[in-house]
Parts: C-alpha cells; sequence; structure tokens
C-alpha cells in the first residue's frame, strides 16, 4: 500500500514538472515579441521563466524553436547565450559545443536549423509539438 502512494506521489510530481515546462514555452513565446528576437533577449525571458536548476538542454532548445525564428546568430553567441542560462549539471558545454560543430559549416547559421539538427540525433523522439 504503501509503494502505491510513493508511486502516486512521483508521479504526481513528474506531472506537475512537465505542465512546468510547456508553462515555460508559453511563457517564453509570449515575452518574445517578434521573429527576430535578439539572442540576448531570448536569454533574458527564458532565465525569468525558467529555473536553472530544472531545464535541461533540450527543454531549453524547445523554447528557443518555439520563440526564434530563421534570424542568424553567430555560433560563439549561442554558446555564450546557453552557458548563461542552462545549468552544467545537465549538459557539458565541450558536449554542447561538439554537436554545434558537427552540425553546423559556417560561422553563422538559422536557429531552427541549429536547432533540428541537434535534436534529431537523440531527443527529438522524446517532444511532441505543442
Amino acid at each position: 500500500m504503501l509503494r502505491k502512494e510513493l508511486n502516486a506521489i512521483h508521479k504526481d510530481k513528474l506531472r506537475q514538472q512537465s505542465l512546468k515546462r510547456h508553462q515555460s514555452c508559453d511563457l517564453v513565446m509570449l515575452s518574445t515579441s517578434s521573429a527576430t528576437t535578439s539572442i540576448p533577449d531570448l536569454v533574458m525571458s527564458l532565465m525569468l521563466s525558467t529555473s536553472s536548476a530544472t531545464t535541461s538542454i533540450p527543454d531549453l532548445v524547445m523554447s528557443m524553436m518555439l520563440s526564434t525564428s530563421s534570424a542568424t546568430t553567430s555560433i560563439p553567441d549561442l554558446v555564450k547565450s546557453l552557458m548563461l542560462s542552462t545549468s552544467s549539471a545537465t549538459t557539458s558545454i565541450p558536449d554542447l559545443v561538439v554537436s554545434m560543430m558537427l552540425s553546423t559549416s559556417s560561422a553563422t547559421t538559422s536557429i531552427p536549423d541549429l536547432v533540428m539538427s541537434m535534436m534529431l540525433p537523440k531527443q527529438l523522439s522524446y517532444y511532441k509539438y505543442p
């Protein structure tokens, strides 16, 4: 009986975390006003709407994908933005940089293309578009 109650509590916590992530994505979409939002503005909105202790790289990428269009940005700026707005406990920066280097061929690339190339190898199967 105690095990069933613990399982129910755990499932409820997972459900609440999932709901919180979706609310976070909605908030990011609401807080970016145009299709050409600058990366610093995007990072600020992500930092305001997510807790760095609970936000994983895939969640951040999903948020960025929802709130940016094909505006171009430099890879170093994107890496710096990711470093500012994610917890180092969830993903090592070198791994992130390597995946970005493998998936891009020039100094500038569109955010959706970068996001898709980062998500396709591992995380895409875990996410459904809202």
